[in-house]
């Protein structure tokens, strides 16, 4: 799902719109497992209450798509088709919602959390090439929404009783506050404003805490997320360019293949590079044919990279090593001056020359220069 439609569906919990049909949950405890279940239609839960389940709905739809959210393809096997039948029951089966909580509880770690889940139906409003809207709905989108939220231990301390005649300051009782989720999906995706059963939308804003709830929950494996991709793309080219003399140069003319490339398959969907584009941009940057031979052997077939990993790095030195960076802080807050950092392949001597009565230290431009993490052209 792109940013507009993931939007459009998160509009949707709020109390002016709610199209949300029913509604159920399940506690999970530390000790008595599934502690307490309910399954409601939506209409009938305290009003009150509906606003904190709406500030759940909404959140388990936040975050940057690619990273906390992730588009799944599922795969046609056991739990797609458990998936199906919980869509056509809309949670009015509660054996099908015990299924749903045991699946999560093998999957999510945590010892006190709450389950929930919501049925929704959303009349797509027909819109126009200007994305304006046209006319009534001809398309009905029914959806699953489950979240899931770990439960914290309030603070023990003491609070004012203020019923009369009885006013007092006691000891308060601690108890299971529900936090935010941090797991969770939409299932089926909505996808060019339609229901594409083929995908899901997982939610794992922190996924080393839950790294089996795609795979247990959704049977599918997750895709890799940008910020992964973006380092896979990095080590890709300095490792084939490692024994070029023009490096900083040859990383420019493979991020600018890489982008050529994702604009060519721009169509406002999820722009998927693959291991041929990539072996084409880096022939495009210069590499030798042997490094490139390499990347494809050691490259599997279905590699899919997003369009929004294609971020050339700010520079290309080396990183500094974590006990340097400390001691650098360190002498700059001693002597209140930030140093110069100049990285160059030649080997420069700075120069200090007056100019007009003022003096200047001079860089000779015998070759690119890195100034502060900045390349200056020679």
């Amino acid at each position: 799902m792109i940013k507009s439609e993931v939007m459009e569906i998160k509009k949707q919990f709020s109390p002016d719109r709610l199209c949300i049909v029913r509604a159920a949950g399940c506690y999970i405890g530390a000790e008595k497992g599934k502690a307490w279940r309910f399954s409601s239609p939506f209409y009938k839960i305290d009003e009150k209450e509906k606003h904190k389940y709406l500030s759940i709905y909404s959140k388990t739809l936040s975050g940057k798509n690619g990273e906390a959210l992730l588009d799944i393809s599922l795969s046609d096997g056991e739990e797609h088709e458990f998936l199906e039948r919980l869509l056509k029951s809309e949670l009015g089966d509660d054996t099908l919602n015990d299924i749903l909580y045991d699946r999560i509880m093998e999957a999510y770690k945590g010892s006190n959390y709450y389950i929930t889940a919501v049925c929704g139906k959303y009349d797509i409003p027909a819109k126009g090439t200007d994305k304006l809207k046209q006319g009534e709905s001809d398309e009905t989108y029914t959806y699953l929404l489950i979240s899931v939220s770990p439960a914290k231990l309030s603070q023990p301390g003491l609070t004012y009783a203020g019923t009369e005649g009885e006013e007092s300051v006691r000891l308060r009782i601690t108890d299971w506050v529900i936090g935010a989720p941090d797991a969770g999906f939409l299932y089926p995706e909505f996808n060019e404003r339609t229901s594409d059963h083929g995908e899901a939308l997982s939610f794992l804003p922190k996924p080393e805490l839950h790294p089996d709830f795609i795979g247990t929950v959704l049977g599918s494996k997750a895709p890799e997320r940008i910020g992964t991709q973006k380092k896979a793309i990095s080590e890709v080219i300095r490792s084939a360019a490692k024994n070029v003399p023009d490096q900083a140069e040859t990383i420019e003319r493979f991020y600018d293949a890489l982008e050529e490339k994702a604009e060519e398959k721009d169509d406002e969907r999820r722009t998927l590079l693959g291991k041929n584009e990539i072996a084409e941009a880096l022939k495009k940057a210069g590499i030798d044919e042997q490094s490139v031979k390499e990347f494809e052997e050691s490259t599997p077939d279905d590699l899919k990279i997003r369009k929004e990993a294609v971020v050339r790095p700010e520079h290309t030195e080396e990183p500094v090593p974590a006990a340097e960076r400390a001691q650098d802080s360190a002498d700059e807050k001693a002597d209140g001056k930030k140093p110069i950092q100049i990285i160059s392949k030649e080997n420069i001597q700075l120069k200090c020359r007056e100019i007009d009565g003022k003096k200047y230290f001079l860089i000779p431009a015998v070759s690119d220069v890195l100034l502060n993490g900045i390349i200056f052209r020679a």
